[in-house]
């Protein structure tokens, strides 16, 4: 325990410590999800009017140089006994969480990112984004009005514990990433050795022009 205590320490200190001379510009930014519900009195239902936030992030971005940068997101959630039903009204899944506590914060990400374009990659280190779930939000488009199917029927998470990889290709046509996650996601505690090992490749044959 020493030893990796002391490690940490060494590791913290090698990165931080250049940084402080440096002049670094912090950017805040953020996003909430607020609505407005209404049920209709009916034999099975009260009347019910709600406001409430569903989701919110506090976001805090860093370019400690033009090749390293830093992010720290706060996920701002009420949490909620949540069943997963099928179109024929069976239940796939119950998630028990602490319905009568209060608003909860928790990290959603705290990553560092390192780019070079002489190799054609970038690299994060940390808390960060699970590919799948984050292409699947930009191709979405929509998520203030609702989840993409991956994330909402818990296929993966969409924040993981590990280190990636991204090709920084100079074309529009081909885009690659490897992951090597925990597995077990950010809002869930790491209990094995094991690891997810995910890899992709896209083809994009008539890419969205910037």
């Amino acid at each position: 325990m020493a030893r990796k205590l002391m490690f940490g320490f060494l590791l913290s200190f090698c990165i931080f410590a250049p940084l402080q001379a440096m002049a670094i510009e912090v950017k805040p930014g953020g996003c909430l999800f607020l609505d407005y519900k209404y049920a209709i009195p009916s034999n099975s239902q009260e009347e019910a009017s709600l406001f409430e936030i569903t989701r919110g992030y506090l976001t805090l971005k860093s370019e400690f140089t033009d090749r390293i940068k830093g992010r720290l997101t706060c996920d701002i959630y009420y949490p909620k006994d949540r069943e997963i039903e099928l179109w024929d009204g069976t239940t796939l899944d119950t998630v028990t969480t602490y319905s009568e506590s209060n608003t909860l914060i928790r990290l959603k990400y705290a990553y560092l990112e390192y780019s070079n374009r002489k190799i054609y990659s970038k690299f994060k280190f940390g808390l960060h984004q699970t590919e799948w779930i984050e292409v699947a939000n930009k191709t979405w488009k929509h998520r203030y009005v609702a989840k993409t199917l991956l994330d909402y029927w818990a296929v993966e998470s969409s924040s993981d514990y590990g280190i990636s990889w991204y090709s920084d290709f100079p074309t529009k046509y081909l885009r690659a990433a490897v992951q090597l996650l925990n597995g077990s996601g950010y809002s869930s505690k790491e209990e094995n050795k094991l690891k997810d090992l995910e890899s992709m490749i896209y083809i994009y044959p008539l890419p969205e022009s910037e």
